[in-house]
């Protein structure tokens, strides 16, 4: 789904958990109802991906950048880095709406392709400059614009407070348990091999953007975070960031974030039991 989908679908209970860019739990906290990021992820893994006349940043005035949804993730973070990198405010580029990473993908390879830069996550970012599609990278995105907490799990408060006898929270303690003993396993070396199977399988890829997909997210502060750790440094910044384009604010990180679950999941993995105290 598109990021406005699913946060439409989280707050109309379609779906009881959302595992994406954690600044869409801020602007659904603001636009649609309470919610609470238990839990961290990744630094996003997206690079700025350009056309091949794009020589810099600064080209990008007077061209066209396309974007998930406008005023969330990772349009926020793509006006930041033409921000700092080039002095460039949205006013002075096209911004178009097309959806996620994969349909952008698509937007700016092949012979239809009419949009100057995006920002992309592997395999999609290392797909778009093999062969024909010719595309490139001007840089990582923590690199061009600081570091950033992505993706993460967030959930409606009153859906985590709903049910009698904590069953919610227990749930979501379990998810989270599962989430980093299977994260756990992806990030063990010796099971590389494995991983890279399940990456061909998962995005029709061969070996070599398979490869190249590990390393990236396996790369520290830029793809995964070991044991889904919510980089606070990192979300500080996606704060400001969405202060500065957006508007609201002044924003507490604090205010956002409820760790206590995370923490007893690890407990209960270092544990290997199945009891939680959930208060």
């Amino acid at each position: 789904p598109t990021s406005l989908e699913l946060r439409k679908d989280l707050a109309d209970g379609q779906i009881d958990l959302a595992f994406a860019a954690v600044d869409n739990s801020v602007l659904t906290y603001e636009q649609m109802g309470e919610t609470v990021i238990l839990m961290g992820g990744d630094s996003s893994g997206n690079e700025f991906i350009v056309q091949p006349d794009v020589a810099s940043l600064s080209d990008m005035a007077n061209r066209t950048l396309i974007v998930d949804y406008p005023s969330s993730a990772f349009a926020l973070q793509a006006f930041n880095i033409l921000k700092i990198g080039a002095g460039l405010e949205p006013t002075d580029y096209n911004v178009v709406k097309v959806g996620s990473t994969h349909r952008r993908y698509q937007a700016m390879v092949g012979e239809n392709a009419g949009y100057d830069a995006s920002l992309l996550y592997a395999p999609f970012s290392i797909l778009s400059q093999q062969g024909t599609n010719n595309l490139k990278s001007l840089g990582k995105a923590t690199s061009l614009g600081g570091a950033y907490q992505s993706m993460g799990l967030f959930v409606m408060q009153d859906w985590l407070h709903a049910k009698a006898n904590n069953a919610n929270k227990i749930k979501v303690t379990r998810f989270i348990a599962a989430w980093i003993k299977g994260l756990r396993w992806a990030m063990d070396p010796s099971n590389k091999h494995e991983v890279l199977i399940i990456l061909q399988s998962q995005f029709e890829i061969d070996e070599d953007i398979a490869q190249q997909t590990y390393s990236a997210l396996m790369t520290p502060g830029f793809g995964l975070t070991k044991d889904a750790e919510f980089l606070f440094g990192g979300f500080e910044n996606v704060l400001r960031i969405r202060e500065e384009f957006v508007g609201g604010g002044p924003y507490d990180a604090d205010s956002f974030v409820d760790l206590k679950y995370y923490h007893e999941a690890l407990k209960l993995l270092d544990s290997d039991g199945l009891e939680l105290s959930i208060s």
